[in-house]
Order: structure tokens, then C-alpha cells, then sequence
């Protein structure tokens, strides 16, 4: 399974990383890749495909970027924060995804490294411990913070207010983890939204890295 590509059809002013969810592919973000373009044709946009085989489907369609078949929900949103075992899933594929994907993300132009659900918590990690980036976009993801920064991006979190996979709860331990360790953070609830990607949460999306990322 090959990693998709959308090269900026004019002059390559930004670019965007999009991680899919657990259990997905790339061809599930395809549809947002060519929205984001369709909207600013000076992006290009890269989906890349986990690097696991999903645990719940071994015919290989479904990938994955780490292992949840040991954790739980309350895992996932611990007031407490993550225990070490997940912790360590996503710093131990953080490693890999940074160093596979280095040439495209050191780039010249403005970088944004985006995620949906599992691939939020990815790109939140990535953001925050391994590559310098403009901003992070994290769609319906959960992610907390257990040791300080090393980087500081703008961060730009969406969630479905109906979603029943990862509760709406788990942005907002992920927006109060970022703001007390003073990181620039904006938000925002689709309230019709299950676990998918509204067009107007891409539309967002769009109004928050043409004001405060690429400028374009």
C-alpha cells in the first residue's frame, strides 16, 4: 500500500502531513486531501499509511500507526495522564514516523503536521517532542502531555460533539494540557459531528492556517 501524494498544482507555498485513524488508510483522508488542495492550490498534501498492519484485520487493508489492543477508553483520557505502556507506543512510533518522513517535513515552506483520531494523538506528539512544524491540526484525537515541550507549534483541535468512539471529553484534556504548558491553542466542537470530519471542520481548518500558519 503506497503512500499518497497531492502536489500543489501552482507554486508549492506550504505543506501538510495528514495521518489517518486506527484501523483506517490513507484512501480514508484522500477526500480531505483534496479539499485542503482544492481550497489552496499552493499546498502540497502527503497521506501517508501507518506502518502496522491494523491488529483487528490481517488481510493488511487496515493499518495502524501504534498498538491500542491492550488499553481501554479511560486510557485514552486519563485525568491522570497516559500510562507509560501507551506513552511509549506513541513516543516509539513518533520516532519512526519522524525519521521516515524527515525530507518531506524539513522543508523550506511552512509545514503542518494534522492527524485524525489516532493519527491526532501522532501528530500531537510529533509536534511537540520530534520535528519542528507551523501548527498542528488534530481532528477528533486524544492526546496528554506527561513531560514539557521541547517544541511549540499552534495547535487547532476539532471535535464532533456526537462522537461515541473518542469522547468529546478527550479535547478537552487535550486543549487543558496544552494551555498549561503555555501553548497557543484554538478549538472547535461540530455539534452535529460523530467520529468523522465535517466539510465545515476542514473549513475550520482552512481559516485557521490561512490567518495564523501560511498566509498564502
Amino acid at each position: 500500500m503506497k503512500d499518497l501524494l497531492l502536489r500543489a498544482t501552482k507554486t508549492e507555498k506550504a505543506r501538510l502531513i495528514l495521518f489517518h485513524g486506527y484501523g483506517a488508510n490513507g484512501e480514508n483522508l484522500f477526500q480531505c486531501g483534496q479539499y485542503f488542495q482544492k481550497k489552496n492550490p499552493h499546498l502540497t498534501v502527503f497521506i501517508p499509511q501507518g506502518h502496522e498492519t491494523f491488529e483487528g484485520d490481517p488481510s493488511g487493508k487496515g493499518r495502524q500507526w501504534f498498538s491500542l489492543a491492550a488499553f481501554s477508553s479511560e486510557d485514552l483520557i486519563n485525568t491522570k495522564g497516559y500510562s507509560v505502556a501507551l506513552q511509549y507506543a506513541i513516543e516509539r512510533s513518533a520516532r519512526q514516523v519522524a525519521k521516515r518522513f524527515q525530507a518531506f517535513i524539513e522543508s523550506s515552506v511552512p509545514v503542518v503536521v494534522s492527524g485524525f483520531s489516532q493519527g491526532a494523538a501522532l501528530a500531537c506528539h510529533l509536534g511537540l517532542f520530534h520535528v519542528t512544524c507551523a501548527a498542528i491540526l488534530g481532528f477528533s484525537g486524544f492526546y496528554r502531555i506527561r513531560t514539557p515541550p521541547i517544541f511549540f507549534p499552534n495547535f487547532w483541535l476539532y471535535h464532533g460533539r456526537q462522537d461515541s468512539v473518542i469522547p468529546l471529553e478527550a479535547m478537552e484534556l487535550t486543549y487543558q494540557d496544552l494551555i498549561s504548558n503555555h501553548l497557543s491553542v484554538h478549538r472547535w466542537v461540530d455539534p452535529k459531528a460523530a467520529h468523522h470530519i465535517s466539510t465545515e471542520g476542514l473549513d475550520k481548518a482552512l481559516m485557521f492556517c490561512n490567518n495564523e500558519v501560511w498566509k498564502i
